[in-house]
């Protein structure tokens, strides 16, 4: 039984893929953490954006060109 339990503590097989779980776990967690900030943050600036976008395509090419 020993020998069994020494093989399987210094078996580091899977090692990674469970730091790599540990990552993505983390990753989740700040994510769900901010999506409320998010949420009430990005709309009105898409909003700002697309409007300032907008207002740029709807000039005349007088505006541009002075005439």
């Amino acid at each position: 039984m020993r020998k069994a339990l020494k093989r399987f503590a210094g078996d580091e097989a899977g090692a990674a893929a469970i730091e790599y779980g540990m990552i993505a776990l983390a990753i989740a967690i700040v994510l769900v953490a901010t999506l409320p900030f998010f949420t009430k943050k990005l709309p009105p600036l898409f909003q700002a954006t697309e409007g300032a976008i907008s207002d740029y395509l709807s000039k005349d090419a007088s505006d541009f060109t002075g005439e």
